[in-house]
């Protein structure tokens, strides 16, 4: 080993193990994110239905989340607060939303990055001008980012500056800062920057009840990762609050790897919603982030 040569050869064959390490580690936690979801969606619904067919009030949850927790000691995510969070999730997507029904050969279809493929997918699966609805079946596979990204781009077609922005919505589920990604341009004739979520259709908005203008969002409803960040830090706000979905990814590590997203984006390297920047580690108290360079995996 002290013979051992370390050149740049070397150097590069150390990043490429780097590198398919950390691609499957996001791999493994896309699935086990997958399989979440699907826990708490089918479990927020079937207690959301349990509730209505019995007229059971909402002290039920207390008692629910105290007889899981004898049945499965140390269960953490079950609490009656996420049982809530859990059962408005549930409600606010169904009934328009199966989650565990996409077709196996489709599910790379949230990996798509340029907006160009996107619609080069939407085309094959029907041809017909993009102004026409399509049934379910002949949509795209997508995430919110996906729906930022696309109006991006037509706002920029246009010459409208515009930019996609990650950061933590207050308004998909209560008393939680859910990660999130949406469009911000500038508005010229108010000479300032406005927030939009286009994937706030009729739909969406009658199941959350948002009472505000989706196309001029309120910066309390939408908190840009960089003030999350800053407000999180200075203790203001509890970072166990701010993550994708609640009990699972969240706190501090997580708003700080959505930073780097987020810069990326302001540089017009649009991320997908796992890309990551550099090395991270979670310890329990304390984290610990070093900036490598963006590197798109």
């Amino acid at each position: 080993m002290a013979n051992m040569k370390i050149d740049k050869n070397y150097a590069e064959f150390i990043q490429s193990i780097k590198k398919q390490i950390v691609q499957s580690r996001y791999a493994a936690a896309r699935l086990a994110n997958r399989e979440q979801l699907l826990l708490y969606f089918n479990t927020g619904k079937m207690i959301s239905d349990k509730i209505k067919a019995q007229k059971w009030g909402a002290k039920v949850l207390d008692q629910i989340s105290a007889d899981l927790q004898m049945e499965l000691p140390g269960l953490k995510e079950f609490s009656p607060g996420n049982l809530k969070k859990i059962r408005v999730f549930a409600e606010a997507h169904s009934p328009h939303l199966t989650i565990g029904s996409t077709p196996k050969e489709r599910e790379n279809e949230i990996q798509i990055r340029p907006v160009e493929k996107m619609v080069d997918r939407l085309l094959a699966m029907d041809n017909r001008s993009l102004t026409i609805a399509r049934p379910v079946e002949k949509r795209l596979i997508c995430l919110c980012r996906n729906f930022g990204l696309l109006l991006l781009s037509m706002l920029r077609a246009k010459n409208i500056p515009a930019r996609g922005r990650c950061g933590y919505a207050t308004y998909l589920i209560p008393d939680y800062f859910e990660t999130h990604w949406i469009c911000e341009y500038w508005d010229a004739t108010e000479d300032r920057w406005k927030l939009v979520d286009v994937q706030l259709d009729e739909i969406f908005q009658e199941r959350l009840k948002i009472d505000f203008d989706i196309l001029d969002i309120p910066r309390d409803q939408f908190i840009v990762v960089g003030d999350a960040w800053n407000i999180c830090q200075s203790r203001k706000a509890d970072s166990r609050k701010f993550g994708y979905i609640p009990g699972h990814l969240q706190g501090l590590w997580h708003i700080a790897m959505n930073l780097v997203r987020d810069i990326a984006t302001l540089n017009k390297v649009e991320t997908l919603s796992w890309d990551i920047g550099g090395l991270n580690q979670r310890e329990e108290n304390k984290l610990l982030i070093i900036v490598l360079g963006f590197s798109t995996i």
